[in-house]
């Protein structure tokens, strides 16, 4: 008999001691599922408010894009955002913002404080509003904005809710596309020119193998270059295709050398896109090595403007009333401001192959030189490569930096 009631207080203790077990692992299992449960969500609201901040990013910086496009190069060097920029670019990313949700809330809204204008500068981003080029946008959830991402089980554990926010920036990038016709010169540059040469310094496209002179002749993707097929170019009857950068499938065909049968197409072709400029006002042009010319206007209406000069008003011939390059040979006021494309080359070596194009630039041709003289040297193409526009077409970026961006933004961070 008192084996019997030793043996039921031992079963009860057995019970108990169960009972307390299953008590502990159904706590740990109700937090286990409230952590899973509850981070799942979190991480689930955390993408989601990563993609808004991405599209609101990319939505302001289009803004700019398509600010600049409207701009002349003059106007987008000296370009200043705003209040009506700020305003535009503030619109945009709420838009974009309003119309998607992160976890309960169904139409996220953005502070003002939170859309940063500035520029990227490849690793990071600095706020201003001078010349801008990126917009950097917080997306959060928390006390301040969209209010905290609130729990499901871990109310068990004395936590209601958790703050998340994510971050991105959208740039506009070195131009990494053309579109067809986009290219109006059949001319193109090393990038080792613009690894050893500053903004706004001289180049020639003739001679080649010459530090000054870091470029050639291009047919873009009609191979072999030659002459019949750069000519058809320089007269207009071709137009250039439409080139994306780093497409190592697809180089570009080049030709180096004088090319002397298509200088006269290439002088025709300067005289005829060009545009001729106010010798007066352009005095001071090589004294602050400004990025534009002032006062041009159509090369056909110079005939009717006696003030003006073009260049074939002085059938070829250098005028010492004119100005002078900084190396003393004489220019014209005379120019075209064309887009070129920049080829993968460490050198200035003849560029008589094929190469990858890595970006584009913008260049102010000034002057064609053709027949020799005392006063010009023979068969010579100069310009004058500038820096920090944006292309006026709907170009993307991801290009080298060369000088000019895609009007496209792209994300950077």
């Amino acid at each position: 008999m008192a084996s019997s009631a030793r043996a039921s207080k031992l079963l009860n203790s057995e019970r108990g001691g169960t009972l307390a077990v299953v008590m502990v692992l159904l706590a740990v299992l109700v937090g286990s599922t409230a952590l899973v449960t509850d981070l799942g969500f979190f991480f689930v609201t955390r993408n989601q408010l990563q993609n808004i901040s991405d599209g609101t990013a990319l939505a302001g910086a289009r803004v700019l894009g398509n600010i600049y496009q409207g701009l002349t190069s003059a106007e987008q060097q000296s370009y200043v955002c705003d209040e009506s920029c700020i305003n535009q670019i503030r619109t945009a990313a709420q838009t974009v913002a309003g119309d998607n949700a992160a976890g309960e809330v169904g139409s996220i809204s953005l502070l003002e404080s939170d859309i940063l204008i500035g520029q990227w500068d490849g690793d990071a981003f600095t706020e201003t509003l001078d010349q801008p080029d990126a917009v950097q946008v917080l997306a959060r959830r928390d006390e301040n904005a969209n209010a905290p991402v609130t729990t499901f089980f871990g109310k068990v554990l004395g936590i209601d809710s958790g703050s998340i926010s994510a971050i991105a920036v959208a740039a506009l990038t070195g131009q990494g596309t053309v579109l067809d016709g986009d290219l109006n010169i059949p001319v193109t540059l090393s990038k080792w020119f613009f690894e050893n040469n500053a903004c706004n310094d001289y180049i020639r496209f003739y001679p080649t193998n010459d530090p000054q002179s870091c470029g050639g002749w291009t047919t873009f993707y009609s191979s072999p270059a030659n002459n019949p097929v750069l000519e058809d170019y320089l007269d207009e009857i071709l137009t250039a295709p439409a080139i994306t950068v780093y497409d190592y499938d697809n180089p570009i065909v080049m030709i180096g050398g004088t090319l002397t049968s298509v200088f006269p197409e290439m002088l025709s072709m300067f005289q005829r896109n060009g545009c001729a400029t106010d010798a007066t006002a352009d005095r001071n042009y090589l004294d602050d090595l400004g990025p534009t010319f002032d006062g041009c206007v159509d090369a056909q209406e110079v005939l009717t403007h006696p003030d003006r000069v073009a260049w074939m008003e002085i059938n070829n011939q250098g005028d010492p009333e004119q100005g002078e390059y900084p190396d003393g040979t004489l220019r014209h006021y005379h120019k075209w401001e064309v887009v070129v494309p920049v080829y993968d080359r460490d050198d200035c070596s003849n560029p008589n192959q094929s190469e990858v194009v890595v970006g584009f630039a913008p260049v102010i041709i000034t002057d064609v030189r053709g027949p020799p003289s005392a006063e010009s040297p023979n068969k010579q193409i100069t310009g004058q490569v500038i820096c920090g526009l944006v292309s006026p077409e709907p170009n993307r970026g991801g290009g080298g930096e060369y000088g000019i961006k895609g009007s496209i933004p792209g994300l950077v961070r």
